[in-house]
């Protein structure tokens, strides 16, 4: 699609955020430039829990779900084919080292790409000011309009420190219906962000 066109400023994709510093933005030519010459690269990761390691990966695919772009990379460090969300990776490095890709079988692939981490089904409750942000993230078969205005979402999330983050970015405009344990937790951190401002 790209190579097609005979403008080549017909397009402009910027993947890094609004303040990331130019080396940030240079990460996603330097990994796919990787891939393409297969080449091993380093990087240091932030996993959700916040704690950092190094790493040595050789970079198969840059894939995009759910609004945020990924990694699939086999990693050194751990022997195994694994995800790495490219936002959390930071001093990406290409090395001079080559490697031959290795083959993932249509199983290990989905257990890859699961990311390992639970799943749990939401279902929201979403005030109509919030509608212009529901058709941007959600899939239209996944609302239902109610009576009142409102509108429900049910769908599925990997639960971990981002999807109760992704809640709370609504504010007041959303209610998390279920499961309870969800709606505790974004309960109590409504709280204790409450602490800060009283």
């Amino acid at each position: 699609m790209f190579k097609s066109s005979d403008n080549t400023d017909w397009i402009k994709i910027d993947f890094a955020g609004w303040s990331s510093s130019p080396k940030e933005q240079d990460k996603f030519a330097d990994i796919k430039n990787s891939i393409l010459r297969c080449q091993v690269i380093r990087f240091d990761y932030i996993n959700a829990n916040g704690q950092r390691s190094s790493r040595f990966i050789e970079p198969e695919q840059l894939y995009f779900n759910r609004h945020t772009w990924y990694l699939l990379a086999f990693c050194r460090n751990r022997s195994e084919h694994r995800i790495f969300r490219i936002s959390r990776i930071k001093n990406a490095t290409v090395t001079d080292e080559h490697f031959e890709k290795r083959h993932i079988s249509d199983e290990e692939n989905a257990i890859i790409r699961s990311d390992r981490q639970p799943w749990v089904n939401l279902h929201l409750r979403f005030s109509e000011k919030m509608l212009h942000r529901l058709y941007d993230d959600f899939d239209e078969d996944c609302v239902t309009k109610n009576d009142d205005g409102s509108f429900d979402v049910r769908v599925s999330f990997p639960e971990d420190e981002w999807v109760y983050g992704y809640i709370l970015s609504f504010g007041h405009f959303v209610e998390v219906i279920s499961p309870e344990r969800i709606r505790g937790i974004v309960a109590e951190s409504m709280k204790s962000t409450l602490k800060y401002y009283s």
